[in-house]
């Protein structure tokens, strides 16, 4: 271990030390947070971990539902889809029901936006469990916890943001699939119609909100009236921008009018 690294552990050991009482220290080597403990001290390793499992799993199913297409084929298709390339090395128009399912699914697993709360979790169960452990030892700090005199504002801040992200990722796929079901349902060619059109606009809102690049039919306007063509392709681009490049952006607008909301 170099010189930096022990002088940075001793200043975080001081620095905890100093800014708690004496019974708290004892939270950070307590048998209560061994698992969230692990978890963060080998998160890239777990993240790698459970990236390269997600994958392996969803490149079997694919195999396995298709039939006559070779592991290869699959496994590229499954890491395409998981890191966001959208290629695939085989029509994916053709592909059956379940293996479309499987990539819908896989797609969510993987989502950047969802494994970046990961290490808010962590960190907040940490204090959950912090607070469960000086509640129940009745110590000064579990007493003013219980008794309101004392808050956590990183504990109340780590939910809040994974609330508010939790919600933007839902909200937009949601309004995305709405708009794109209704335009797909009034436009000619394959998946039109009410309900042909619903399974199609799911898939095509998650996937272009994940930047995936994948639909389960060839887009063709061929006959559509101008007004279902611009209103499908808007919707499409909006939803790649607010899943990739807009996304900081927009939940910093979203973070900023709820704190005009509260204080109004």
């Amino acid at each position: 271990e170099s010189w930096a690294s022990q002088g940075r552990r001793r200043w975080r050991s001081a620095s905890i030390s100093s800014s708690l009482p004496a019974a708290a220290v004892n939270w950070w080597s307590h048998k209560v947070f061994s698992k969230t403990t692990f978890l963060s001290h080998h998160y890239f390793m777990s993240y790698v971990a459970y990236l390269v499992v997600v994958m392996t799993l969803t490149a079997i199913v694919v195999y396995l539902c298709e039939g006559n297409v070779r592991f290869s084929d699959a496994a590229y298709l499954s890491v395409s889809a998981g890191t966001m390339a959208g290629l695939s090395s085989f029509d994916f128009t053709q592909t059956k029901l379940s293996t479309q399912i499987a990539i819908w699914l896989h797609t969510i697993l993987c989502s950047p936006m969802l494994l970046t709360l990961v290490p808010p979790a962590l960190r907040r169960r940490s204090f959950f469990f912090q607070m469960r452990f000086e509640r129940r030892r009745d110590s000064p700090v579990g007493r003013a916890l219980s008794s309101g005199d004392l808050e956590v504002v990183e504990y109340a801040a780590l939910g809040k943001l994974s609330r508010y992200v939790v919600g933007y990722w839902v909200g937009c796929q949601l309004v995305g699939w709405l708009l794109l079901w209704a335009f797909q349902a009034n436009r000619s060619g394959p998946h039109t119609g009410l309900w042909s059109a619903c399974w199609p606009s799911l898939f095509l809102a998650t996937s272009a909100f994940h930047n995936c690049g994948l639909s389960v039919y060839a887009v063709a306007f061929d006959g559509t009236s101008t007004a279902v063509r611009v209103g499908e392709m808007t919707v499409i681009a909006l939803l790649i921008l607010l899943g990739n490049s807009c996304f900081p952006i927009a939940l910093r607008m979203l973070l900023q009018a709820a704190r005009w909301r509260r204080r109004g």
